[in-house]
């Protein structure tokens, strides 16, 4: 069986059952992001800004199912009434109600979302089964971009799969979550850049992708530097492409700035004056820095590989551990190992990516000047997992059957303990 196909059968299986057996809305931020896909759909791209964030106005019923399902009380159970009032809650496009969401991310991310809002609207399907839709939409459209990438990277093919079936990231592709397009665009984008492109269709593709990442998140556009290294047809296309993607992040920005909306009361949150801060003491921004990595390193690396529910269901030891020692397994495995350059440039694409990553939560989500770095979740560093463990790569393990059957056994293990802590935080 091929590294793609195993991808393709164990991240199918898990898409598919994440998506059913999570709770609706029991994602981080899965409300606002299942309003914004709906507005964008409903036509409003950009919609005005309030004190609160963007409004927008939905067809009644797309409100309605959010009080339905959505709980944020640690001893929240699901039980069969939520479900049954679903059943009963109709679109009702000719009554629009006001609703708050955020707008600050571009439609890219969420494209497999808003067909499925759209052709819930078309049809006038209830709001509970566009939900379910647009869940499966977004987690297979993420399994095929990640299968796309296994299939394409010269090296690290292992690597990619045993990223893309982390439990965490399962669990973001089955949901509303923009996160599932940001992981897998940044997947496709390196995977691509690995190749390199020896045609202008394949450097034209690459400029394609890495834009399509920048309109996802800014943050991983530091990715488009591997274009440095790798074989391009022509030196001009490397300019190109670390553009094109620049260009895709430029509007990404500009889309957040355009959102931004203090979002923590009683905390002053000022991103113009953090920026007067770092720049009158660089010294504060270090130590936060540094305050982060030694208090909470571990636990952003426990919440990269599984933290679901709303950050409260923990995966056990075993899982966090199992899923490392993989990852370092998978890195040791293949017929070869990319080149040194592009070691060492992932090497500073990673560091200054999660330096990038620290700054922008210190921009706009801690108090002014303060020392240590608030908002920070082990997810945001997913789409960079493939280079982490390019810097130790080697091609250690020749056999294919050893890494198949670890990835498989480890895998599948780590999503069925993940789904069973899911059932028993919402269900007994």
């Amino acid at each position: 069986m091929t590294t793609q196909r195993l991808f393709v059968i164990v991240g199918v299986c898990a898409v598919v059952l994440f998506t059913f057996v999570t709770p609706p809305f029991q994602v981080p931020d899965e409300v606002g992001h299942f309003w914004r896909a709906e507005s964008i759909a409903h036509g409003a791209l950009f919609p005005p800004m309030t004190a609160r964030g963007a409004a927008a106005e939905l067809p009644k019923g797309l409100a309605s199912i959010v009080l339905v399902f959505w709980r944020t009380t640690p001893d929240f159970k699901i039980t069969y009434d939520e479900f049954h009032r679903a059943r009963w809650v109709r679109l009702e496009p000719e009554t629009r109600v006001p609703v708050i969401l955020p707008a600050g991310y571009t439609p890219a991310p969420y494209i497999p979302q808003i067909v499925a809002a759209t052709i819930g609207r078309v049809v006038h399907a209830i709001p509970v089964v566009t939900f379910y839709l647009g869940r499966l939409l977004n987690g297979l459209a993420f399994v095929a971009m990640v299968a796309m990438a296994i299939r394409i990277a010269p090296a690290l093919r292992w690597v990619f799969a045993a990223s893309g079936l982390l439990p965490m990231a399962m669990y973001l592709a089955a949901s509303w979550s923009p996160d599932a397009m940001t992981i897998a665009a940044s997947l496709l984008f390196t995977a691509l850049l690995l190749r390199g492109a020896r045609t202008p269709r394949e450097a034209a593709l690459l400029s394609a992708a890495g834009a399509f990442v920048g309109l996802c998140k800014p943050a991983y556009f530091l990715i488009a530097l591997l274009a440095l290294v790798v074989p391009i047809v022509r030196g001009s296309y490397r300019a190109i492409i670390i553009a094109a993607t620049a260009a895709g992040v430029a509007l990404a920005m500009w889309s957040a700035a355009r959102a931004f909306v203090p979002a923590r009361p009683g905390v002053r949150i000022d991103p113009a004056a953090q920026i007067d801060c770092i720049r009158h003491d660089p010294g504060v921004f270090g130590d936060a820095i540094v305050h982060e990595a030694r208090l909470h390193g571990l636990e952003y690396t426990e919440q990269g590989v599984g933290r679901l529910g709303l950050l409260d269901i923990r995966l056990p030891q075993a899982v966090i551990t199992a899923e490392l020692l993989l990852l370092l397994l998978c890195a040791w495995s293949g017929v070869e190992a990319p080149r040194m350059p592009v070691r060492l440039l992932s090497l500073l694409i990673v560091a200054a990516t999660v330096a990038g990553i620290a700054l922008s939560s210190y921009l706009g989500w801690t108090a002014v000047c303060a020392r240590q770095i608030d908002g920070i979740q082990g997810r945001y560093f997913l789409p960079i997992v493939p280079l982490i463990f390019a810097v130790v790569s080697l091609p250690l393990v020749r056999r294919e059957a050893i890494p198949r059957i670890v990835l498989l056994t480890v895998s599948a293990a780590a999503n069925a303990t993940a789904l069973a802590a899911v059932i028993a935080r919402y269900y007994w």
